[in-house]
């Protein structure tokens, strides 16, 4: 059965823990991108539920402040996550270009020699 020799990392060729790091990449940014969509839709509720409150003056003061300042706080985590997640494309891009210089006419060997 062919495959990559993933049990024991020290018997790996650099492509195969290219391969590797780029699924766990891969990964780690599908999760990122699901983040900054969830916590994107939270501040979009919020934003409309403030201005509806502040429409039809209905709520306390605080709780007007408290729900800006949570939009706030939103917002700065969303632009910190949203550099992180530009970090790891760049990351992840980076790693597939590394892997494309190593197997560049190179024939990928696997376990069993085919």
């Amino acid at each position: 059965m062919s495959r990559f020799r993933l049990d024991n990392p020290s018997k790996q060729k650099p492509s195969e823990k290219i391969h590797v790091t780029l699924g766990a990449l891969g990964d780690k940014i599908e999760a990122m991108r699901l983040a900054l969509v969830e916590l994107r839709r939270k501040i979009v509720v919020n934003e409309e539920e403030l201005k509806r409150l502040q429409e039809e003056s209905e709520g306390t003061d605080t709780y007007r402040s408290e729900l800006a300042t949570q939009i706030k706080n939103d917002w700065e985590t969303f632009k910190i996550a949203s550099r992180k997640h530009i970090r790891a494309i760049g990351q992840y891009e980076r790693k597939q270009s590394q892997l494309q210089r190593i197997s560049r006419g190179k024939k990928v060997v696997w376990e069993d020699g085919k």
